[in-house]
């Protein structure tokens, strides 16, 4: 690897981020992953403000997983910075967030990958639904795939295959 990454990480609801995870991605850089209390924002622009503001302009990839993929997907919008979700809460989830339909046509333009990973046997996070919601509001470029065995928890040799997958798709596209 010869391109280190600032990588943040946000793990799911009432969730954290596994140690053969984290081993996974400080191979590819140094890695922030705050432990995050959701019920603690009333609101995604607190949260961004609070976790996502003060990293942004120290970082070159948000990686998340369910509520933790949705939050990151929203950073990533905002402030235009790749991103590497696994089953992200799109359509289901408990956070009072600004919906992500309103931002479909709206100021924010992409111009970094989403990297999106989903689960075809997840059974908390609908693949189906969620395929619906990414094609109809998640704004390109995106790339979407869909892992046949997965269910909502994603085993380590799938995060690691995707995690390799996304660095080598980013860093041959910004060299």
């Amino acid at each position: 690897m010869d391109r280190k990454l600032k990588i943040v990480y946000y793990h799911g609801y009432n969730s954290y981020l596994p140690q053969q995870r984290r081993n996974i991605l400080e191979q590819y850089g140094s890695l922030k992953a705050p432990a995050i209390d959701y019920l603690k924002f009333p609101s995604i622009d607190l949260f961004l403000k609070e976790h996502a503001e003060p990293a942004s302009g120290d970082t070159d990839i948000f990686v998340g997983s369910s509520m933790g993929g949705l939050t990151a997907y929203h950073a990533a919008l905002r402030y235009d910075i790749a991103c590497l979700l696994f089953n992200p809460a799109f359509y289901f989830n408990n956070f009072p967030i600004v919906p992500l339909p309103e931002y479909k046509g709206s100021k924010f333009t992409r111009t970094t990958m989403t990297y999106i990973v989903l689960g075809e046997k997840d059974t908390v996070v609908d693949c189906d639904q969620n395929l619906k919601f990414i094609q109809d509001y998640v704004i390109e470029p995106k790339t979407v795939f869909t892992e046949p065995t997965m269910e909502h928890i994603t085993p380590n040799e799938i995060f690691r295959k995707h995690v390799e997958n996304f660095y080598n798709l980013i860093t041959t596209n910004t060299q």
